[in-house]
């Protein structure tokens, strides 16, 4: 899911949060490691206080060593109507924590030789439709399919979240697509929509739902007893943890009511999962070609390796080998992460939506392994001299003004100036003062030192922006110049389009000199203008709009792209 902020939070410098736990003199890692389980849970403890009062829903840590439990606690509430605590055998919803299950009872199907991951998905399911391109089992996997992702096309055909939305509903969504997002194999994409079919798969070869399949085959031979896929939004689900997020200063209930399974639908407990983490080291299910299997990084048609694997994201800290997921659906959070050199593991479930899986991972995980440490904020002040940037350039700060797109993932950003000084702007979220480091190259106070901001073709049309960071793809931006739109000229835009595919429609209209989008299940909001012909909403969805004029100049329609499911079309249908 990774929108912009998700991107460069990877560039944000975090301050060390205990400084006390850095590596002493002459004190080498493996020393330091070896003493961290001592008092790992008081740090853990601090870390989940503000989820352990009264009136907030919690949280369940465990942390594994040497497939041992080595610190396992509870915090805040279960249910907070009827203020039960949260235990190790409080049942939560895991999100997409779920897809290494799936994977591994398609990984179970291959070993017997029912299916091969390369083959075509229209071999099992006929309903998918013909693209052009073969979309092999391997693909979805690997999210990797170019297919339009599920939840986004629910929402922009008009579906809330919290509807009751099953595995046939999905299914007949995926038939009535006309395109992909990209060719089978070009790029990664994370798609749930891939995973809802693996599930389907497991079903039609089988003859059992997923739920069945993986009782069978999985929970019940590892004792995983409150362990299992949901596929019926109405079932009674004994102790259960009910989610919760934040508004206004009150908690309201995160409504979940999905009855479909394989992106989503795992359903487990934290006693449960440290059987599922002990499986890898001594297995009592699957084989050691299948574990092989999982770690398997996917390929592009160019070659190159992407980061996800089966289910599991591959990266690394500290040279060694981090394997992780993340989970988040309706207030649940969940994080499972491994690091198999160290044989150690990492499990973190919430049912609050505040809660920061990922951030207090990077923490509990720097506790025991920890980093060298970073440098102070101070040394990123405006005020400090530029190193290397000699006292009679002078930059024209005016000239990299302006708006820029990265069309990639939807992002749009601005340069502005503010008494003489440079801004990185992300309308609605941060801004950031930009310090020159040499002619068209600056940094940016708040980032890592090496989150260089690089302009280029100054100042033509076609101005650049790259964002770029040692060891990470930079992120590319082109400019757009400004359109001033009257009222008068987005008049053109206003009427009711018509999606086939997604079987809804749009009203655009003005108001307060602005274009308004209405549907009749969503709140109304407005779409701003960043080009020519080309607008952007807030939100998940119409992260896009792109009017297509007819050869007489006339508004015939638009396409709609959020950040997985790029280019929905919409026939303008009256004006």
């Amino acid at each position: 899911m990774l929108r912009l902020q998700k991107i460069l939070r990877g560039f944000l410098f975090v301050p060390v949060f205990f400084w006390g736990m850095h590596i002493l003199p002459g004190q080498s890692l493996e020393e330091r490691s070896k003493h961290a389980f001592e008092g790992v849970g008081d740090v853990v403890d601090m870390l989940l206080a503000p989820y352990d009062r009264p009136g907030v829903p919690g949280a369940a840590v465990a942390i594994m060593n040497q497939g041992q439990v080595v610190f396992q606690n509870t915090y805040g509430m279960a249910n907070m109507e009827y203020k039960v605590p949260v235990t190790p055998s409080t049942v939560f919803h895991v999100a997409s924590v779920s897809k290494q299950f799936t994977v591994f009872s398609v990984l179970l199907l291959a070993e017997s030789g029912r299916i091969s991951l390369d083959d075509d998905i229209r071999d099992y399911i006929s309903e998918v439709p013909d693209f052009g391109h073969t979309i092999t089992l391997r693909h979805l996997i690997h999210h990797t399919s170019g297919l339009r992702d599920q939840w986004d096309l629910l929402i922009m055909a008009g579906w809330r979240l919290d509807d009751v939305i099953t595995q046939e509903h999905i299914l007949k969504m995926i038939r009535w697509q006309k395109e992909l997002n990209f060719l089978p194999g070009e790029r990664y994409m994370y798609c749930n929509t891939g995973y809802t079919l693996l599930s389907e798969v497991v079903k039609r070869v089988t003859g059992m739902s997923l739920h069945d399949f993986t009782r069978n085959r999985i929970f019940a031979p590892l004792g995983m007893n409150n362990t299992f896929f949901c596929d019926d939004h109405e079932r009674v689900i004994s102790n259960r943890a009910y989610s919760y997020y934040r508004s206004k200063g009150h908690y309201k209930k995160g409504v979940l009511n999905y009855a479909n399974t394989g992106a989503t639908g795992l359903f487990t407990t934290l006693e449960d999962l440290t059987r599922w983490v002990k499986n890898f080291d001594d297995p009592v299910v699957g084989n050691e070609k299948i574990f092989e299997n999982m770690m398997r990084r996917g390929v592009l048609s160019d070659g190159d390796t992407i980061d996800y694997a089966m289910g599991q994201m591959i990266g690394t800290y500290h040279d060694m080998q981090l394997i992780n997921h993340t989970g988040s659906d309706a207030g649940f959070k969940a994080y499972l992460g491994r690091i198999p050199e160290k044989d150690f593991a990492l499990i973190l479930l919430s049912n609050n939506a505040g809660f920061p899986e990922s951030l207090i991972a990077r923490k509990i995980i720097e506790v025991i392994f920890p980093r060298l440490p970073e440098p102070s904020l101070a040394c990123f002040s405006d005020k400090r001299p530029v190193s290397g940037l000699s006292e009679s350039l002078t930059l024209d700060n005016k000239k990299y003004c302006g708006t820029y797109w990265n069309d990639k993932n939807l992002y749009l950003v601005k340069i502005r100036l503010n008494n003489d000084t440079l801004r990185f702007v992300w309308p609605g979220k941060f801004e950031r003062p930009m310090i020159p480091e040499g002619r068209d190259t600056f940094r940016m106070p708040g980032f890592y030192p090496h989150l260089r901001a690089v302009f280029d073709n100054y100042p033509h049309p076609g101005k650049t922006l790259s964002l770029e960071r040692e060891g990470s793809d930079a992120l590319c931006f082109i400019s757009h110049l400004q359109v001033e739109y009257t009222r008068q000229s987005l008049h053109k835009y206003t009427g009711i389009y018509f999606s086939p595919e997604l079987a809804t429609w749009y009203l655009f209209e003005v108001k307060d000199e602005k274009l308004v989008v209405s549907h009749r299940r969503h709140r109304d909001f407005y779409i701003k203008p960043y080009g020519l012909d080309l607008f952007q909403g807030d939100g998940r969805i119409f992260r896009k709009i792109r009017f297509v004029r007819t050869v007489d100049g006339q508004i015939r329609g638009c396409s709609i792209s959020s950040r997985r499911a790029r280019e929905i079309w919409f026939d303008k249908i009256s004006r």
